[in-house]
């Protein structure tokens, strides 16, 4: 069940497994792909009618708003997107090749 969009496309919402667990989703609709978000403290023990994660929120930055339960209570979160490991790769490569320049600058 998808439960919210921002403005570059990206929707959020959760599912339910093969085994009855809920968890939360982002869904790209240009790529259509999707992939699973699930707090790490979540659990699927019902709390007021709630287990497991959904995601019911997404600003155009990729920030996520959603809530999931911990056996005992139903909590919200804020979560940010992390950059993939060959954007990571990609900055630092930047990162090094900027120091060499201003290294290479600095008069002796």
């Amino acid at each position: 069940m998808l439960l919210g969009i921002n403005n570059t496309g990206m929707a959020v919402g959760s599912y339910v497994d093969a085994s009855g667990n809920t968890h939360g989703l982002v869904y790209n609709s240009s790529s259509n792909t999707w992939q699973t978000v699930d707090d790490p403290n979540a659990v699927n023990i019902p709390a007021f009618a709630v287990a497991g994660t959904t995601v019911n929120g997404i600003n155009d930055l990729g920030q996520l708003v959603g809530f999931y339960s911990d056996g005992t209570n139903v909590n919200g979160f804020v979560a940010s997107p992390a950059p993939e490991p060959a954007s990571l790769i990609l900055m630092g490569l930047g990162l090094c090749g900027a120091g060499l320049v201003r290294k290479w600058k600095r008069p002796n």
